[in-house]
């Protein structure tokens, strides 16, 4: 695992969710311990167009419970900001752009293609044939990495964005424009 560049209280945070009646389980751990549990029954019997959409319901449940526990945790920014205020503009746009990022991540051999808007639609789709190909544990393992590759590359596009910020702002002082 390799580990984000992130705070130990963002790291500590642990949230899970669960749906299918509990047959499918998402556990986070900071941003980058990602895993997936299927029960073995639910996994023998179960579409995999049905679990696939399973998949993407319990990750979008387990990203709400995130945001809820970081602002439970004190973690979010409490600033009120002037409306029509430069900063109160940049926060709007800089939110309005996470809200447009999107990303795929396909596992190495195809049989789990995961895809995100703003990290708030997930669409999870799972190979025809994937269920014949792979054990329960085995896929729940390729589903936990393609889960984290997710998250991983969210972090660095976030990084990304906040140093294009910076350098804005830093070219704006230098121009006399602030």
């Amino acid at each position: 695992m390799t580990h984000l560049p992130i705070s130990g209280a963002i790291r500590g945070l642990q949230v899970e969710a669960a749906t299918a009646g509990g047959r499918v389980q998402v556990h986070l751990a900071g941003l980058d311990d990602f895993r997936v549990s299927l029960s073995s029954t639910y996994y023998d019997e179960t579409p995999e167009e049905t679990m696939a959409g399973d998949l993407g319901r319990a990750v979008r449940l387990l990203s709400a419970r995130r945001e809820d526990a970081v602002r439970r945790a004190g973690l979010h920014s409490d600033v009120t900001l002037v409306a029509g205020s430069r900063l109160a503009q940049e926060l709007a746009d800089f939110n309005r752009e996470s809200d447009e990022w999107s990303t795929e991540v396909v596992a190495p051999d195809r049989c789990v293609r995961a895809s995100t808007v703003g990290m708030r639609e997930f669409v999870v789709e799972i190979e025809p044939g994937t269920r014949r190909r792979h054990s329960v544990t085995t896929f729940c393992d390729i589903a936990g990495r393609v889960g984290s590759e997710l998250i991983r590359e969210r972090v660095q596009a976030t990084m990304r964005q906040r140093m294009e910020y910076a350098r804005r702002e830093q070219d704006a002082r230098a121009l006399g424009l602030l």
